[in-house]
């Protein structure tokens, strides 16, 4: 089956506010139980900010959508990300989604995702 443009954009927009949402959620635990107790006592960071400095999301625009050589259920996409940032990503799609519905949209990519002792 396949969707109508609009209702693709809408659940892409609530899947960014979901997706947002769980993001900070699952911050929120993962500094309330990652390291000691002491490194904890020492964060002076707001969540907010322990967010945006371990979660990299970016807009990415969907350069071309083929199936996957050895799945039949998932395609390989094409993701534009910035100037000379281009990368490829899997996706079970199949069966919600024609490529032609997809190429051309853009998504939230989690581009990179740190621990906040790396950031």
């Amino acid at each position: 089956g396949t969707r109508p443009t609009d209702e693709l954009a809408r659940d892409i927009e609530r899947f960014a506010v979901e997706f947002l949402r769980l993001k900070q959620e699952i911050a929120a635990w993962h500094e309330r139980f990652s390291g000691t107790q002491e490194e904890r006592k020492k964060s002076t960071l707001s969540e907010p900010d322990k967010f945006a400095r371990t979660v990299d999301l970016r807009a990415a625009k969907i350069l071309s959508v083929d199936k996957h050589p050895q799945a039949d259920k998932l395609y390989v996409i094409k993701l534009s990300s910035g100037p000379d940032e281009e990368r490829n990503i899997v996706s079970g799609l199949v069966g919600h989604y024609e490529p032609e519905q997809l190429t051309g949209r853009m998504i939230i990519l989690v581009h990179r995702v740190l621990s906040i002792r790396q950031s």
